[in-house]
Formats: structure tokens, C-alpha cells, sequence
């Protein structure tokens, strides 16, 4: 004979490390489709497809010409590039701005 319990099924999602930054597949169950581009890939796409370039990835881009500048300039290396350039996002809400910490792409413009 067989019989039913009333247990909850169990749903493995992906999560980040908790040193990590957060990611695209976040919270997403592991038997989920795998996304064949993540939101941020996408909106590089319509950038390039416009010619022209996201937004975010002019962060990295003068973070590796100030690398480069410092390499260049014989001083000895440094030892965290990230330190070269750093960025706050910031946004108007109810008039006033303020700064908001959350994965690039994230923004809803």
C-alpha cells in the first residue's frame, strides 16, 4: 500500500557567494532554461548594435587607460587597479538624489 506526506518539495536555486556580488542567475532554480544572454549581455548588444558602447563598460574602459598611464609612466605598479577609478550611481527620487549600490545593468532607464 502506498501512502502521501504532506512534505514540501525542496527547490535548489542558484545564489552567490556572500563575498560575491550578486549575479543574473541569482535566486534562479537550477532546472531553470540557462539563459542564452543575461540582461546585461543584452543591453551590451543594443548598445553595439547602435554603435555605440554601454554606458557601464566606460567605467572599465578608463579604469584600463589609467592602468595603462600608470604602467607607462615608470612609477612602480599598483597593487589594486580597481582603486584607479570608482563610481557611485546616483538617482533623483521625489526630487532629491541619492546614491543606490546594485549590479551594473540594474538601472531601469
Amino acid at each position: 500500500s502506498s501512502s502521501s506526506s504532506s512534505s514540501s518539495l525542496q527547490h535548489t536555486v542558484f545564489r552567490a557567494l556572500p563575498s560575491s556580488a550578486s549575479t543574473d542567475l541569482d535566486g534562479v532554480s537550477l532546472d531553470a532554461p540557462y539563459p542564452v544572454m543575461s540582461l546585461l549581455q543584452r543591453r551590451r548588444f543594443q548598445a553595439r548594435h547602435v554603435n555605440t558602447t554601454y554606458c557601464y563598460d566606460f567605467l572599465d574602459l578608463f579604469r584600463q587607460a589609467a592602468s595603462k598611464a600608470w604602467h607607462d609612466s615608470g612609477l612602480p605598479p599598483h597593487s589594486n587597479i580597481n582603486s584607479f577609478v570608482t563610481a557611485k550611481e546616483m538617482i533623483i527620487v521625489q526630487g532629491q538624489i541619492e546614491f543606490v549600490e546594485r549590479p551594473i545593468g540594474r538601472n531601469e532607464i
